[in-house]
């Protein structure tokens, strides 16, 4: 690289002006065995006539030579700002001043090269197959442009009978070549966020192929409607794929909010130029999709989109990454004057920046813990209340002021969830701990075997609380014959593979007090939801191959003998699968229990995939939770880090009642309130819809969080 930049610190001197900037000027290759070569030289983003091409890659190495393919690509790459190298990393001045100016960098450059990263084995195919989709004919009347955010109602209308036989011919493992394509670090990245949003004109590589930039949209709402509407096909499961630890991040849709950010800031109308392109909340939630080497950038990288200091923050990597973080949910909450951003706060096992205040949230939307504020049955536990900003306190960031009122102590807690897939888990203390509540739930009025069945899926199965299902009665018998399959899948763990199988206890000890439990529920509740012993007997018979007969225990038999498992026993299979977590749609065992008493109707019972929405619902909303009991009979779904003497809360701006674990008493003479941390949001049944609240907000009180 030439020196002729160099200070006296080395390879760069000094920026003369604000709008100063280095570009590198890349070197023709002579051949395959060159080393690339280039020189970094001066130029200012004031000048009328630039010339330059940005780069837009992930983490890594830009410098690969596919980019400068010559037998492929015509125009040769010379010009280009690449800020690992052009800007001077140890000067943290430096830094802020030239992040300022990405957003001119971007914008002002002739193209813009998105490099997807080098050629794989799933690209080689993915390409090739986006392609051929796009020449599908619902594709013909959109325009480039054209915002598709209601993907469905747009392939409902333009969808054929020809396009729906090319989509059901292609083999699904292309399918799953394209998933993985979709999942590609480079859509992810914070920086590409802001680069291809203010890009005048893009080209995407990926090795030495060209992907056309409408085409990925395309594909993504395609996708995205499959996996809606057709999830239960072959097709539906290739492309849901669980492509990375999170289960439930949807690629496909974010690169479709990227797109149609896009287009929203490139076709603003007369009166949109007149207002800010994005609320602050839009920012964060573009920053929740994205990843980035420093945590900082989350923030830093999109102010670019927005006119200089148009919320109160700038660029500063002076600032500790839990500075930054606080300052950006404080502005959050003054913008939107609530406090569902509290629902990011995720359980303290999966938290990343365990210094930074309790009430600030993960700023990654890929956590495994659903975010209840923002569920799409809408929760509205304090009746839509707001905040009044100017009380929320801005001279520490550790700490915030809010009012609410406690509901209750945690006084009993089951065991933490662990991940079944689609499969619904069972664990015979959620029976005990609904048992000690009262048989009629408060305030709702309904029974307590209604109430566990509810706030197992948070009253959320498939976009619908559980009283608008439809066809009720299939519902409720679904739900009892999930039930009946993970209780015999729980006795074949007792039996075989707990370590009481290992013990001199007898089984039964374990299983007799636990159908006696059952049938207490049961027998007390007449809403349909809660199984019997008798109905789990019939499904072991229908279910299972063992020997063993677990379900038929009376207190005057013998424990069963030990015959060993059956190996064709689906249950027994179940447990032997290298991989327990492995997809959960391939095969379900509650599809073997075909009927139980009294089925809804004579006709056979078909596999529906709604049928295993509840059992997908519970797993979602059950991850890194568990169940809890107040003192005064609530049931909630609260995090797994949740203690016992936990308290309830209903706060003052928030859809969703949060837990919290008091530290102390507020500093000052004339302080009466408590100082609190934030344990994580709770689904409590029966006070979601502010059944409670008209009451409670009578009773506020001011607490700090820290």
């Amino acid at each position: 690289m030439d020196a002729s930049l160099s200070g006296p610190r080395g390879l760069y001197a000094p920026l003369p002006t604000a709008t100063s900037i280095r570009v590198i000027e890349l070197h023709p290759l002579q051949d395959d065995s060159t080393p690339i070569n280039c020189t970094l030289h001066l130029t200012n983003l004031e000048r009328e006539t630039l010339d330059f091409q940005a780069l837009s890659y992930t983490w890594g190495d830009p410098l690969y030579r596919y980019w400068f393919d010559r037998e492929k690509h015509t125009t040769w790459v010379r010009d280009v700002p690449i800020d690992k190298l052009c800007i001077n990393q140890d000067d943290v001045q430096e830094r802020n001043t030239q992040v300022g100016l990405m957003a001119q960098i971007y914008s002002k450059a002739s193209l813009v090269i998105s490099w997807l990263g080098p050629a794989d084995k799933d690209s080689d195919q993915a390409i090739p197959l986006m392609q051929r989709l796009n020449k599908l004919q619902c594709f013909d009347d959109m325009q480039g442009h054209q915002q598709c955010s209601n993907y469905s109602d747009f392939m409902e209308r333009t969808l054929s009978e020809d396009d729906t036989t090319e989509i059901d011919s292609i083999p699904k493992e292309q399918y799953e070549k394209l998933t993985r394509f979709l999942a590609r670090q480079y859509f992810f990245r914070c920086w590409v966020l802001q680069e291809i949003m203010l890009a005048r004109r893009i080209c995407m590589l990926c090795g030495t192929e060209i992907v056309d930039f409408s085409d990925l949209q395309r594909i993504a709402l395609l996708v995205a409607w499959i996996k809606k509407h057709h999830l239960h096909y072959p097709i539906g499961q290739a492309l849901d794929l669980p492509i990375k630890p999170n289960r439930n991040f949807d690629h496909e849709k974010a690169i479709l909010e990227l797109f149609q950010d896009r287009w929203r800031l490139l076709y603003k109308t007369e009166v949109q130029e007149q207002k800010l392109p994005f609320t602050f909340e839009q920012l964060l939630t573009l920053a929740r999709m994205s990843g980035c080497a420093n945590p900082k950038d989350k923030i830093f990288a999109l102010l670019g989109i927005v006119p200089r200091g148009a919320f109160g923050i700038s660029v500063d990597y002076n600032k500790t990454t839990e500075q930054v973080y606080s300052e950006a949910i404080r502005r959050l909450i003054q913008e939107t004057k609530n406090l569902n951003c509290l629902s990011w706060v995720t359980d303290r096992s999966l938290r990343k920046f365990p210094n930074s205040p309790t009430w600030v949230g993960e700023f990654d939307d890929k956590a495994e813990q659903s975010e209840l504020a923002f569920a799409s049955v809408g929760y509205n536990a304090t009746s839509g209340s707001m905040l009044d900003v100017m009380d929320i306190g801005s001279e520490s960031h550790s700490a915030l002021r809010v009012q609410g009122v406690e509901i209750g102590r945690i006084v009993e807690l089951a065991e933490p969830w662990d991940w079944h897939g689609g499969r619904l888990k069972f664990d015979p203390q959620w029976v005990t701990l609904t048992l000690n509540l009262p048989k009629v739930s408060r305030p709702t009025g309904k029974p307590r075997g209604e109430t566990l069945v509810t706030t197992l899926v948070a009253n959320h199965v498939d976009h619908l609380p559980l009283e608008r299902q439809p066809n009720m009665d299939h519902f409720k018998y679904v739900v009892r014959r999930l039930t009946c399959a993970a209780v015999v899948r729980y006795l074949h763990y007792l039996f075989y593979y707990s370590d009481r199988a290992k013990s001199e206890v007898a089984y039964k000890d374990k299983a007799l007090p636990f159908f006696r439990d059952l049938d207490m529920l049961s027998e007390g509740d007449n809403t349909g939801f809660i199984t019997s012993s008798a109905e789990v007997r019939q499904a072991e018979q229908q279910s299972c191959t063992c020997k063993a007969n677990l379900s038929f225990v009376d207190i005057s038999s013998a424990s069963p003998p030990r015959p060993p498992p059956d190996s064709e026993c689906p249950y027994v299979a179940d447990f032997n699968r290298p991989n327990p977590h492995s997809h959960p749609y391939r095969t379900s065992i509650s599809d073997r229990i075909a009927r139980l008493g009294a089925a809804p109707s004579d006709a056979d019972i078909k596999r529906d995939w709604r049928d295993h929405n509840f059992g997908r619902a519970a797993n979602r909303h059950g991850q890194f939770r568990r169940l809890a009991r107040t003192n005064n009979g609530y049931l909630g779904l609260v995090s797994t880090s949740c203690e016992i003497g936990d308290a309830m809360w209903l706060l003052q701006g928030a859809n969703v009642p949060y837990v919290l674990r008091e530290t102390g008493k507020l500093a000052g003479s004339e302080a009466t309130g408590s100082v609190w941390e934030v344990v994580g949001d709770a689904y409590v049944h029966g006070i979601m819809q502010g059944e409670v609240w008209e009451d409670a907000k009578d009773q506020l009180v001011d607490i700090e969080l820290v």
